[in-house]
């Protein structure tokens, strides 16, 4: 029978499992030694801290929103949009006229208060694995999301901003932002 093991492959793979047990205990020690030296170790009997990166989202909304990359998607619903006029399908052209109302109120709803900004967040799926290893951080949530004591917090809004390539003048509008409270995650009024 193939598939028995004997008494020596059991033996093989014991052993194996032991250097790779001793090799991770070790590692662990190792790390551990090197945060006492930092004086980032926990002190006893405290729990390790988790490094979470948080964000300000209205700041990351800003960035996005000025960026060439939303620009570029308003230019391809604005072409698909005058290609389906064109053609006589009022169906399509009122469907993206709707798609356009509704992304211009959630623009307004994360930028101007604390909407979600999943959306955006999607759009960085390339770039977060490279944030969250810049930042030496865990995850990352919003920094409305609330933490445990056991969590040290690392603001990487800045880093998050940055795959936008905000010029100055959007820089100037997220710092006067910071100035003002959201408005919450309802409709945003608008003044005529």
């Amino acid at each position: 029978m193939k598939n028995m093991m004997t008494t020596e492959s059991v033996k093989r793979a014991v052993r194996s499992m032991t250097r790779l047990l001793a090799a991770g205990v070790i590692a662990t020690a190792a790390a551990g030694l090197a945060r006492a030296e930092e004086g980032t170790a926990p002190k006893a009997g405290q729990p390790e801290k988790t490094r979470v990166g948080t964000y300000d989202s209205r700041a990351v909304a800003v960035a996005y929103y000025r960026s060439e990359a939303w620009r570029l998607e308003l230019r391809r619903h604005h072409a698909e949009h005058e290609t389906a006029k064109a053609a006589g399908d009022t169906k399509r052209a009122a469907e993206l006229e709707k798609w356009g109302e509704a992304a211009q109120e959630q623009a307004h709803r994360q930028t101007f208060g604390d909407a979600p900004i999943d959306n955006i967040l999607v759009a960085m799926t390339n770039s977060l694995p490279q944030i969250l290893k810049q930042a030496n951080v865990q995850k990352i949530v919003a920094s409305t999301m609330p933490r445990e004591a056991s969590v040290e917090t690392v603001d990487v809004t800045a880093l998050m901003m940055g795959q936008f390539h905000p010029d100055e003048k959007t820089l100037k509008i997220i710092e006067d932002l910071k100035q003002h409270p959201p408005t919450g995650a309802g409709p945003i009024p608008h003044k005529d």
